[in-house]
């Protein structure tokens, strides 16, 4: 079953990916940021403007290893798009139980329904917090653009 309308590749996966929508991710942090810092006041835009809070393009210099202070372009992007065609299996945020079950299917390790060990584990992986996400904030052009060409 495709996840986001995108086949199986062709070729083996290297790499697995669970993409979020960059707006939705940055809300989350925003928020996230308030409750821990017990500042309730922060507007977005005071979490946006601090620089120990934000972070530029994080999927797509992840993907292309280069850190956050090094100069990104729409070239760079363009790689990182290319990446995801080639060598990437992906799956989405929003639909992470269709995911899983999809990279389980590709590797041969989903048994099947009727195996409660299979549905505790997809249980455990659902409850638990996605991590490697910190702060996002309104630079992510190339991590928005990225998102919608993998679901749309």
């Amino acid at each position: 079953v495709p996840v986001g309308g995108r086949q199986q590749p062709d070729v083996a996966g290297r790499l697995f990916v669970v993409a979020r929508d960059p707006l939705e991710r940055a809300l989350h942090v925003y928020e996230k940021a308030r409750v821990v810092s017990g500042n309730d006041q922060m507007t977005l835009s005071d979490f946006l403007d601090d620089p120990s809070l934000s972070e530029n393009n994080p999927f797509t210099r992840r993907l292309l290893g280069i850190s956050p202070s090094d100069p990104l372009n729409v070239q760079q992007a363009d790689v990182a798009i290319k990446m995801l065609n080639r060598y990437a299996i992906v799956g989405r945020y929003d639909k992470v139980d269709e995911s899983i079950l999809r990279f389980e299917k590709f590797l041969s390790w989903y048994p099947g329904e009727g195996f409660p060990e299979v549905r505790q584990c997809h249980e455990i992986i659902l409850l638990s917090s996605a991590s490697g996400y910190q702060v996002v904030n309104n630079t992510d052009a190339y991590d928005s653009v990225e998102y919608n060409r993998l679901v749309g």
